[in-house]
């Protein structure tokens, strides 16, 4: 009978079938790819936004250099203006000039230097919110990286007892033709190589197409292997208790 025949290869279908759908579940696990890249592109604007902030730090030092220059020139000329050492009118005059042109550049200094301050200000909050950012994402990793751990050791401790299982049902399959067929049709359907149906069925248990009476009625009275017209895949008719 030729669903004696079938029998094993239902059984050995059912554990590949779960064995499929377990590697399925095994791939489709979150292992932390999502959270590494945003660690990584927070890390790369980090990274950029230090370089602004020493940038900023930089032009903020020339910009104080420049004015505590014009300051102590400021402050030499106001000296020297009020030291009565000076007497010549036209001595004093260019020295009352140039005092009052360091005053006009140091005021012209200072609304670049409030501005780089405000700017260096918005890095330093923009570097506080990366590092916020980074040791959520940190954590958020580790947490992900646990679970994925735990999962990926469990499903494929699970997998490795189902192969076992599938192997030696392999070896109670005489038919080594019929075995590659199935095999061929496990690749293509999804690991799913048989579609069990009983008497009373009336579509594939797998593809859910009408089965028609003219192939039910081979399943059940001929000797020959018969497949599903849609999806290809072996029929075994599940015998009655």
């Amino acid at each position: 009978m030729i669903t004696q025949k079938l029998k094993p290869l239902s059984e050995l279908s059912i554990v590949d079938t779960e064995i499929y759908q377990l590697k399925h579940k095994l791939a489709a696990l979150d292992n932390g790819d999502q959270q590494k890249a945003l660690f990584s592109k927070l890390l790369t604007l980090e990274k950029a936004n230090e370089q602004k902030l020493q940038k900023l730090l930089a032009e903020q030092k020339k910009l104080e250099d420049t004015r505590a220059t014009l300051s102590g020139k400021k402050e030499k000329a106001n000296k020297t203006l009020y030291s009565g050492n000076i007497t010549n009118p036209k001595e004093l005059s260019d020295l009352k000039e140039a005092e009052e042109s360091f005053g006009r550049r140091i005021a012209e200094l200072d609304m670049p230097l409030l501005e780089v301050m405000e700017s260096i200000d918005g890095v330093n909050k923009t570097a506080d919110d990366i590092k916020t950012k980074l040791n959520s994402v940190k954590k958020s990793y580790q947490k992900i990286a646990a679970q994925y751990k735990s999962d990926h050791e469990e499903i494929s401790a699970k997998v490795a007892e189902l192969t076992l299982v599938s192997k030696e049902s392999r070896g109670k399959i005489e038919d080594a033709a019929l075995l590659s067929r199935y095999d061929g049709i496990c690749k293509k359907g999804h690991g799913i190589g048989v579609t069990v149906i009983t008497p009373l069925s009336d579509s594939c248990s797998v593809c859910k197409t009408a089965i028609s009476n003219n192939i039910l009625s081979k399943v059940k009275e001929s000797n020959e292997i018969i497949f599903c017209e849609n999806c290809g895949r072996i029929i075994y008719l599940e015998e009655e208790n």
